[in-house]
Order: C-alpha cells, then sequence, then structure tokens
C-alpha cells in the first residue's frame, strides 16, 4: 500500500506538523499509518481523504471545546468554521457525487453531529449513559465508512470495512473516555 503522508513524513522531523498540516490535531487518534490505510481503503482519492479529516477536524474541535480539554486558538476555531462551510462543501470528492449520495452522506454527517450532541448529555449519567454516549460519539467514523463505499463497490466494502473497523477499534479511547467521564461526573 503506497504511502501519502511517507514523503512528507520523511522530510520534516515534526510529525504533529504534518497532522497540523492534514487539519488534524488529534495525535492519539490518527497515525501516520492510519492515513495511509484509509487513504488505501478510500483507493487513493485525496480529496476523499481530504474530506474525511476535514469532518474529523471539526468533530474533534467541537468535542475538545465541549470537554474543555484542549486550548483553541482563533485560528484554530476560525479553521474549523471554514472547513464546515467552505471547504467541506466544496471538496471535489463530494461535489462529484451523485446529488443522491450527497444528500446521503450529509445525512450521516448531520446524524454524527446530532448523535455527539446527545453524548454529551449521557455523559453526565451512570454507566450504562456513558457506554451509549461513547458509542454514539464516534459516529464520524460510520462517515468515513460509508465513503470507502462510495469509493468501491459491495466487494470493496466488505473486503476492507471489517478492516477499517479493526483499525480503528476504540477500545483503548473508551477506557480513556471511562476515566475521564467519571472523573467529570459522580458515578450512579
Amino acid at each position: 500500500m503506497g504511502s501519502f503522508y511517507a514523503e512528507e513524513i520523511k522530510e520534516s522531523e515534526n510529525e504533529n506538523k504534518i497532522r497540523e498540516k492534514a487539519g488534524l490535531r488529534m495525535s492519539r487518534l490518527l497515525t501516520s499509518d492510519d492515513l495511509d490505510m484509509v487513504l488505501y481503503m478510500l483507493k487513493g482519492d485525496k480529496a476523499a481523504l481530504k474530506l474525511a479529516l476535514d469532518v474529523i477536524y471539526v468533530g474533534q474541535l467541537w468535542d475538545d471545546l465541549i470537554d474543555r480539554d484542549q486550548e483553541y486558538g482563533p485560528d484554530e476555531i476560525n479553521n474549523a468554521f471554514i472547513k464546515a462551510f467552505k471547504e467541506i462543501p466544496n471538496n471535489p470528492f463530494y461535489l462529484n457525487l451523485h446529488p443522491v449520495y450527497q444528500q446521503q452522506l450529509n445525512g450521516l454527517i448531520m446524524s454524527a453531529a446530532m448523535q455527539y450532541r446527545d453524548s454529551t448529555q449521557l455523559e453526565m449519567g451512570d454507566a450504562d449513559d456513558r457506554f451509549m454516549a461513547f458509542l454514539i460519539r464516534n459516529a464520524v467514523l460510520s462517515v468515513i465508512h460509508y465513503m470507502i463505499g462510495l469509493v468501491g463497490d459491495e466487494e470493496w466494502l466488505r473486503e476492507n470495512g471489517p478492516l477499517f473497523w479493526r483499525q480503528f477499534g476504540l477500545k483503548d479511547l473508551y477506557l480513556e473516555f471511562v476515566q475521564e467521564s467519571e472523573a467529570s461526573y459522580a458515578t450512579a
């Protein structure tokens, strides 16, 4: 599998700069290998990868602002809104989709946003609510999974879908989420 970011990583000693250049500030969520794998699953479509990264960036910034666990300056917040209102709707991958697929992708993105909003309420509840909060706050992964299906056919998704979910298995993030939410909210 080719390496989209490998050339840039070789040229730079600071991997965080590479992620920021790609629109990310979440080193614990996506590694260079993860980016390469997603690009492979998106069949090398760099515009599709950019769309996925932009959606993740906006979602992660939103999460960090709500949780207040990461400080952002005005430029980073402005960048998220520019991505949301300009770059995502004008992304070449998005624009070249059949209108039906655009509507479906919009629905998934909006659903992920509403699920995230709901998760911010559920995380204040008991252990069952916090588990559900964690599951639905990561709905943005379904957007990327759907995009993998859009660039390929059913066979491509059947081959790569399970690999995607294994790669982005959330066990470690779930354990971190539980620790953070238990520290923030009283357990029931």
